[in-house]
């Protein structure tokens, strides 16, 4: 059994969240026990998976949410919305939004809010503004986070979007 959560996805030590996601749900749709059912390789699928979810695991830890930095860097954000985000105060950080002008940090910080509510689409398009009027890395490393999340989605989601 390998330790190493980045070979075991098969993953280099850089990659950002979004590629450890891709990663992930790859390798479970290509292991899952379901697919082996009743035959000899059933137990080693089993046993793989667990391997690969134990990794995944390990490394989503490891970055965070929405900047694919790691720990580290993410506590020297001096923010004071984002903070409001990532603590979960989602109204008063939209009172906040509300009264910033129309700027590439404010579709950023209404991206990040949408996505912590779950509004994917709502955010990627935040997102991708954020990055038309100013296309600064965290603002990209956003949009490519949410658009690899979005694709993830199984296709009916995608197609029955909430209104």
């Amino acid at each position: 059994m390998n330790t190493d959560p980045f070979q075991v996805l098969g993953i280099p030590k850089t990659a950002d969240e979004a590629a450890i996601r891709v990663a992930y749900i790859k390798l479970v749709r290509a292991c899952h026990p379901d697919q082996y059912a009743g035959q000899p390789m059933e137990h080693d699928a089993a046993e793989r998976l667990k391997e690969i979810n134990r990794a995944y695991d390990t490394l989503s830890k490891k970055i965070t949410p929405m900047r694919g930095r790691h720990e580290d860097d993410y506590k020297n954000t001096s923010d004071p919305i984002e903070e409001m985000i990532r603590a979960g105060q989602l109204e008063q950080a939209l009172t906040h939004i509300d009264a910033l002008p129309h700027s590439a940090r404010r579709c950023y910080l209404l991206g990040l809010l949408r996505f912590r509510m779950g509004e994917l689409e709502g955010a990627e398009a935040q997102f991708r503004q954020a990055v038309d009027l100013d296309p600064r890395p965290a603002y990209k490393a956003a949009l490519r986070q949410a658009q690899a999340v979005v694709s993830s989605q199984p296709w009916y989601r995608r197609f029955f979007r909430r209104g």
